[in-house]
């Protein structure tokens, strides 16, 4: 019976160390298969979380690059120790890899560009060059980038500058003017008479009468050359009521804004077409230039005799006028050269080498494609007239992060 009984509790007893054994390695197994799960790369879409990937690759919703799951980045990091050439990291983490065509596309690894897909290259921070404009830096480009970014050049030198001011104008109508002529010419006619009268209370009166229609042509717009001139005549300037149909002179009304009424002058040429006639082209020249500014439309009319080429001109037609302003000869950049940030101008100098100076610059008046230089550049300097806004974007980024590394990399 003892000898019963002790052999079932050996069988017992092997069958427990069996089942622990056994329990061990599963759970050593699973240890290892969890460890294993654990340690397999995942890689997710910055702008669509849910689409997750084992592999590198492109979402497949916006095309965007993959990049790894919170966690996963510092085992990257660790892995990319052991590369063969292991990006430089800055101390404080900013990014050192950017994309040539896109230079605020930044990434702390080496990758393709999210935008245009090229190889990401690094922020060249090495050789450094003072620069006078504050959050810019002076760049550096290797000549085959400058290509591929579409850099051009152009030079600041002196030119001759035309200033161009452009406005619509109207072949005179004008019963009123018209009329104050003919009483002018009236009222001019009856002083003449009792000028050398014995009355001079006559003579007072008449002239007082010639003053007043002087005033109201001096209103009108005529100057006192042109009143002059009106005296001279038999009668008032019918080409205000009618065209003639044959060749001869015409008023054109061209309006002028306040602001630039100190530029146009007496004398001044003036171009102007219509597009009723194509092709065609009627010169003049300024006469005159109102004393009072229309308080609605802040301008003043400008009064142009325009040669009537044919008689094709017909009171109240619409033209298109230039006046042209010579202003000289003047030190000039390329309209393209200059970037407008709205509270200052910047200019791009090529200072040999590849090196890219951004230069704040003081500009006066605009004429046609050309900006006089007041200030900010000097003759025969070359200077960036396309491209400059990606070299624009790399200024900026290589200052920032100059600014975060203290002013030198590590």
């Amino acid at each position: 019976m003892k000898t019963k009984i002790l052999s079932i509790l050996t069988v017992v007893f092997f069958m427990g160390t069996g089942l622990f054994v056994s329990s061990c390695k599963q759970q050593s197994h699973d240890g290892h298969k969890e460890h294993r799960m654990t340690d397999k790369k995942g890689y997710t879409c910055p702008m669509h979380p849910n689409v997750e990937s084992e592999k590198e690759g492109r979402c497949p919703e916006c095309n965007m690059f993959l990049v790894p799951k919170e966690g996963q980045e510092d085992k990257m990091e660790h892995h990319q120790g052991h590369d063969e050439h292991p990006p430089t990291k800055k101390s404080s983490g900013t990014p050192i890899f950017h994309c040539p065509m896109h230079p605020t596309f930044t990434s702390e690894n080496k990758g393709e560009c999210g935008i245009c897909g090229m190889d990401l290259v690094p922020v060249e921070l090495g050789e450094q060059r003072e620069s006078l404009v504050p959050g810019q830096a002076t760049v550096k480009i290797p000549e085959r980038r400058q290509q591929m970014i579409g850099v051009k050049f152009g030079s600041v030198k002196k030119r001759s500058i035309v200033k161009v001011i452009r406005t619509i104008g109207r072949v005179a109508y004008d019963p009123e003017l018209y009329r104050v002529q003919e009483e002018y010419l009236g009222v001019l006619s009856a002083y003449e008479k009792v000028k050398g009268s014995s009355l001079p209370e006559a003579k007072e009166r008449a002239k007082s009468f010639v003053a007043s229609s002087e005033l109201r042509l001096r209103l009108l717009g005529l100057s006192q050359r042109q009143i002059r001139e009106l005296a001279n005549r038999s009668g008032p300037d019918t080409s205000l009521l009618i065209s003639s149909g044959r060749e001869g002179r015409v008023w054109l009304y061209a309006d002028a804004y306040e602001y630039e009424l100190p530029s146009i002058k007496v004398g001044q040429k003036v171009e102007a077409t219509t597009v009723s006639l194509p092709g065609i082209f009627f010169n003049g020249t300024v006469k005159s230039i109102d004393s009072v500014i229309n308080s609605k439309t802040r301008t003043a009319r400008v009064r142009v005799e325009v040669f009537n080429k044919d008689g094709l001109l017909k009171p109240d037609m619409y033209l298109n006028a230039k006046i042209k302003i010579d202003q000289g000869e003047k030190l000039t950049v390329s309209e393209e050269a200059v970037m407008d940030t709205g509270t200052r101008r910047l200019v791009f100098v090529d200072q040999g080498k590849g090196f890219f100076e951004p230069r704040e610059v003081l500009l006066g008046e605009r004429s046609e494609d050309y900006y006089h230089v007041k200030s900010g550049l000097t003759n025969g300097e070359r200077v960036v007239t396309s491209g400059n806004f990606l070299i624009d974007s790399e200024s900026k980024l290589k200052a920032s992060l100059s600014a975060f590394s203290g002013g030198h990399t590590h």
